[in-house]
Parts: C-alpha cells; structure tokens; sequence
C-alpha cells in the first residue's frame, strides 16, 4: 500500500509520546514494504476545526428552536454555555463563509489523495495522547476535525500504549466513498505494528 504520514497542522500540541509512536509506525509499516511518503496539508486545513465548531453550532442551535423556545430550564449549563451558545454568536455569513471553506477543502483533499499515484490511506494521530483516567475526560475534537468536516472515512486503531500503559491510537484515513479500501489497509496495518512489537495496550486489538 501507498501510504501518506500526516503530521496534520496541530503536530506540535501532540504529546511527545504520541508523535514517537506514529513516527515509529510510519518506520515500520516502510520497512514491511509500505510506500510511505510525508503528506501535507495545506495550512488553510487548521481553520476546519473552528469551521466544524461553527457549521454545526448554527445548525444545532436551529434544530433545537423548540427546545430552546419551551424547555430551555431543562437544557444543561453546559450545553447552553457550549454549542448553544456557539450557534447562537454566529452569524449567517459567517455561517456560509464556513460551509464554502469546508467544500473547498473536500474538493482539494480529495485531489490530494487521488493524485496520479494515489495515497490507499493516510497515517494520522487519533488523539493527543494516551486514554485518559477519570469518567470525564478533556475532548480534543481540534485532532480529528479535519477528517470529520472533509467527510473521509476513518478508523483508529489502539495500537500502542503510552506512559501509564493506556491506549493510544494510530487513523488511518482514506479518499471519500474508499471505505473498503480503508478497511483492507487497516487489516495490513494492524497485523504489521502488532509484528513490530511496539508498545501495545495491555489487552491487544485484532479486527475481525
């Protein structure tokens, strides 16, 4: 498989742990015979995290006219002081000016990764680092956004462990609508870091 190793725009707010990891899969899937290559995003890709934040803010805070309208004492601080409030703060041409952004994007990764010599999937970061502890962890969403508002399939393996031995995760990435091609690079994927013998979570992964 032809694969592109994607620091995305946010490598550096990784953790250092996790950029080692993927750097070493990207060395070991190569060394099984992977064509792995640096891919790049442009750096216009950094604002599609605000652009999710926004889109789907507008569109929620509208969904829920009648909640908001008839039970807003039932809806929680939270919710109101988050999305809510997002949806409510963002104005029409922002609004468009984000779906045009997002569009835009789509067009250009699908370019990207179909290119004359085609990427099968892209290397990426699933996380900041290892799972957290604790029944209320600190989402990231800035880590993955990118992948959700281009609307590419994507899958994270649990492939290595970090510090305290809890997961962390590798994406793999493919071009829109190549969800088998995903699929069977993910298989390859996983059987060749479980090989490798890379840190591993306690309890293993194997896809069915």
């Amino acid at each position: 498989p032809r694969v592109g190793f994607c620091r995305t725009p946010f490598w550096d707010r990784l953790e250092p742990t996790t950029r080692r990891l993927l750097e070493g899969a990207a060395g070991v899937l190569a060394r099984a015979g992977a064509r792995v290559s640096d891919f790049e995003l442009p750096a216009r890709f950094a604002r599609l995290a605000d652009a999710h934040r926004w889109i789907s803010g507008f569109e929620m805070t509208r969904n829920l006219a009648w909640v908001i309208d008839h039970r807003w004492a039932q809806v929680s601080e939270a919710f109101r002081n988050g999305r809510l409030s997002d949806g409510g703060e963002g104005s029409f041409e922002r609004y468009r000016d984000m779906l045009q952004l997002a569009e835009s994007c789509r067009l250009e990764l699908d370019a990207l990764i179909e290119s004359d010599d085609p990427f099968d999937v892209l290397l990426a970061p699933a996380a900041v680092g290892e799972a957290p502890r604790g029944t209320m962890p600190i989402p990231h969403p800035w880590v993955y956004m990118i992948w959700t508002v281009t609307h590419v399939p994507t899958l994270s393996l649990p492939v290595f462990s970090g510090p305290d031995a809890l997961p962390v995760g590798a994406q793999l990435i493919a071009a829109r609508h190549q969800d088998r091609r995903l699929f069977a690079c993910a298989r390859w994927v996983e059987a060749c870091l479980a090989r490798a013998g890379l840190p591993t979570p306690t309890h293993g992964f194997e896809l069915d």
